[in-house]
């Protein structure tokens, strides 16, 4: 199985993929590739983000109901 690319390097990638299209690519089938892989980029990019997202979400959450807790008197577990 493949590795997954990192975040940062998957950034780099269609910053590089970007300024090639800016640029001009001379074959039609070359900017149809580069634009496949900027799109599967940028969905590796989208479901790391949430994934981010989601972990921050509950990350707040539970430190929100710990401070309510400790105000309350309540234990932390």
């Amino acid at each position: 199985m493949k590795e997954e690319i990192k975040f940062k390097d998957a950034i780099k990638r269609l910053e590089t993929i970007v300024r090639e299209l800016e640029e001009g690519v001379d074959e039609l089938d070359d900017v149809v590739k580069l634009f496949e892989e900027g799109s599967k980029l940028i969905v590796v990019c989208r479901r790391k983000i949430s994934d981010v997202e989601s972990k921050i979400e509950t990350l707040s959450t539970k430190i929100s109901d710990n401070e309510i807790a400790n105000l309350r008197g309540e234990d932390e577990n």
